[in-house]
């Protein structure tokens, strides 16, 4: 089958991470798969890296009518039989150009506030198949008034591979950051925004510091936050314990370092692509019970839960993944078992190629 996969995201995070997981997954169970992105991009740099075919599309805006046609031209002239997007500002002109180019088009979900009416119309009017990452993001979707027929729930995957040879790469990591075999390290992922809750990992951080000089907070990734974080850091007496890494590909590598991974969103993580990343690594994780983060850790089982925006909760469960080691053990033996189980990219490549394919085939 001949996918169209869009992505034209300038910045990177679980998106983009998404997009090339699939890609890749998908032209590994033999399907003939183009990513459309934006040149020069984070999406692009990551596709070329993984041998994945591109074609470069710019959505400057959702009515950009320059790239609509540059779809639908690129559709018709490579005979590609379906085009996967994100509902984000390319999916009215994807949309479009698929209709005009004569092929059906499934949009992924990623979102967990409510359908705005004009998408609502469109996706029950236009849309084959709405793909949503979690069956909270689904509920929103069904609450909002889209079609329930219309959705299909595929969580991401992963190469859990990938992750597990990580651990070689520890002390290099470790030294190129200056960390010391006696540190503790905390990491946190992704865009650096307030809503993601990484001043609450910093202050519960801070809350445990004074029994413990050994910790530190590893902030990986990008974003609005990255020039104010440090300067929060410096008024909590935390300066020499905050690693800001900037954006980086080598995800795995950057585990190898970390001792515990949390992801303390407040309120609208609708998945959680770090967190298997974290469990497939064989990193204890904490999650904020928010979202689609419960369909990933089971609270004491394969990982730990806490409230959104609890700097005292998340500090507990910090704590108690230092002091109890053979309960962080059984954490991270069993939540890299349900990776393994139900987070792997064939799996979720398998089911959405099943959902194109019977698309297809009933046109």
């Amino acid at each position: 089958m001949k996918i169209f996969l869009l992505n034209t995201a300038r910045g990177w995070g679980g998106l983009e991470s998404h997009s090339i997981i699939l890609a890749k997954a998908l032209l590994d169970l033999g399907h003939e798969v183009v990513l459309g992105c934006r040149k020069g991009g984070n999406v692009e740099q990551e596709a070329l890296a993984r041998k994945i075919p591109i074609t470069n599309i710019t959505m400057r805006n959702a009515v950009d009518i320059g790239s609509l046609i540059q779809v639908r031209d690129f559709i018709k002239t490579n005979g590609m039989e379906v085009v996967v997007a994100n509902l984000g500002k390319e999916y009215w002109p994807a949309t479009v150009a698929a209709k005009l180019a004569g092929v059906e088009i499934v949009l992924f979900r990623h979102q967990l506030d409510p359908v705005k009416s004009i998408t609502r119309w469109l996706i029950n009017t236009a849309v084959a198949r709405v793909i949503a990452v979690t069956h909270a993001v689904k509920q929103v979707m069904i609450t909002s008034g889209v079609q329930a027929n219309k959705i299909e729930v595929v969580h991401p995957g992963l190469n859990v591979e990938r992750f597990q040879s990580s651990a070689k790469y520890r002390s290099s990591v470790r030294a190129e950051y200056n960390i010391s075999d006696q540190d503790i390290v905390i990491a946190a992922v992704g865009k650096l925004h307030p809503g993601k809750g990484i001043y609450e990992l910093l202050e519960a951080v801070e809350q445990l510091s004074a029994n413990n000089q050994n910790l530190k907070v590893m902030y990986i990734g990008d974003g609005e936050e990255r020039h104010h974080l440090p300067e929060r850091a410096k008024e909590l007496g935390m300066a020499d314990q905050i690693i800001m890494t900037g954006y980086r590909s080598d995800i795995d590598r950057l585990f190898s370092a970390i001792d515990i991974f949390a992801l303390p969103s407040k309120g609208y993580e609708s998945f959680g692509m770090v967190l298997i990343e974290a469990m497939a690594a064989g990193k204890p994780v904490i999650g904020t019970a928010t979202g689609g983060i419960p369909e990933i850790i089971t609270d004491s089982q394969s990982g730990l839960l806490v409230a959104p925006g609890s700097v005292d909760e998340l500090a507990k469960a910090i704590d108690r993944l230092i002091t109890e080691p053979d309960f962080r053990q059984r954490l991270i033996a069993a939540g890299h078992e349900k990776v393994k189980e139900n987070f792997t990219d064939t799996a979720s490549a398998s089911k959405l190629a099943a959902i194109l394919e019977a698309i297809r085939n009933n046109k």
